[in-house]
């Protein structure tokens, strides 16, 4: 059996606009459950906030979030202090291009998606929802 890492991202109530938005973006299939799906103990204005959600996508990876940190308020905490990576050959890098233009709509801090030192195509940004994401394809 295979041991696999996912980014598992935590939203303050935006997890269900947030993955339909990865959804456009990378494609596969969503799946959502919300707190009141599970029967969680909850105050009823946060029943309806999702508690588990994952896309799988055709390529390979998955994402997961939860409304989790709406639950036990923080201030301006979208999730950890940590990027995403996405890392592929150069036979991916006009996927990674698409799925850069994408996410760069409502993105701050944005490094374009451009040839870097060491031979890849090397980009990062923040996307709307507050999640690092970082682009190495080829070289």
């Amino acid at each position: 059996m295979a041991i696999h890492y996912n980014p598992y991202f935590t939203f303050a109530g935006q997890t269900r606009e947030a993955m339909d938005f990865y959804a456009q973006v990378f494609g596969g299939q969503l799946q959502l459950a919300t707190f009141k799906d599970f029967q969680a103990p909850v105050e009823p204005d946060q029943e309806d906030l999702v508690m588990h959600a994952e896309l799988v996508t055709e390529h390979g990876f998955n994402l997961r979030a939860s409304d989790g940190a709406a639950l036990y308020p923080s201030e301006g905490q979208a999730t950890t202090n940590m990027e995403a990576a996405l890392i592929g050959g150069p036979e991916d890098l006009e996927t990674a291009r698409t799925w850069f233009e994408k996410l760069s709509e409502g993105a701050t801090k944005v490094q374009p998606l451009v040839q870097a030192p060491w031979g890849a195509s090397f980009g990062s940004l923040t996307d709307k929802f507050g999640i690092a994401w970082m682009f190495n394809f080829g070289g």
